[in-house]
């Protein structure tokens, strides 16, 4: 148990374990599942990491947390291990950790690796109504799962950088997959959406996967809260996106 452990209540002391738990394994101050590619759960292990060093106050999580991120971030920005010809939604994930170290050391590589980003989704390719396919393999299909690897990233780049186009397409992204997956009956939202109703998954009539999975029920409701975090009050389709998550 570490200082910080014996000055927190219960639910922060249950987190602090399960930190410790995950970064008993690094060797040399490396995670070998964290620092071993560039992926969508390295990258959400380590944003749970970084919410635990502003929970606690502990430093080091965080420092860890920069750890990580610098073996994929090169001084020119670039990211050893990303393609953003692959327009792969769950690439964007591990990119949220880099906003944080941008507006905390003042280092461009971090800004520029955060554009490289921005970049992807500038040029993913979109259904008619302009849904992000989750991946360029995938094409046509909307899944629950790519909200939450890119709405939060785009909402907390809006607010960093100024840039408010990206909360508009943060609000875009989230109702049009809530229209097209949410089953009328249930209100439950369905794993996915194919535009195209090819897939031997999907519905043929509505395009809708014939399943709702619980974890992707999880994905989209956690992309609500992470995004909403740095939505402005004043923002049209906050109300809307407020609605959808209570």
């Amino acid at each position: 148990m570490n200082k910080s452990e014996t000055q927190i209540p219960g639910a922060q002391r249950i987190s602090v374990r399960v930190a410790g738990t995950i970064l008993s394994r690094c060797k040399d101050g490396y995670h070998p599942n964290i620092a071993n590619k560039w992926g969508y759960v390295a990258g959400m292990a380590l944003t749970a990491i970084s919410q635990l060093a502003d929970w606690t106050g502990e430093p080091e999580y965080q420092a860890t947390v920069k750890r990580h991120m610098d073996v994929f971030i090169r001084e020119d920005g670039s990211i050893r291990g990303y393609t953003l010809e692959e327009y792969n939604l769950d690439h964007i994930n591990k990119g949220k950790n880099l906003l944080r170290l941008w507006r905390e050391t003042g280092e461009s590589k971090y800004e520029q690796a955060a554009r490289h980003l921005i970049a992807q989704l500038t040029g993913q390719p979109r259904t008619e109504e302009g849904g992000y396919w989750h991946k360029k393999i995938y094409p046509c299909q909307m899944w629950l799962d790519g909200l939450y690897m890119s709405s939060p990233f785009m909402a907390e780049f809006a607010r960093t950088f100024g840039e408010s186009v990206w909360f508009d397409e943060a609000a875009h992204q989230l109702l049009l997959i809530e229209k097209r997956t949410r089953d009328p009956q249930t209100g439950l939202l369905h794993h996915a959406w194919d535009e195209s109703r090819e897939q031997r998954w999907c519905d043929g009539s509505t395009g809708r996967s014939r399943h709702v999975w619980g974890r992707a029920m999880g994905w989209y409701a956690m992309a609500l809260a992470d995004s909403l975090e740095h939505f402005p009050v004043h923002h049209p389709k906050r109300g809307q996106l407020m609605g959808i998550f209570e």
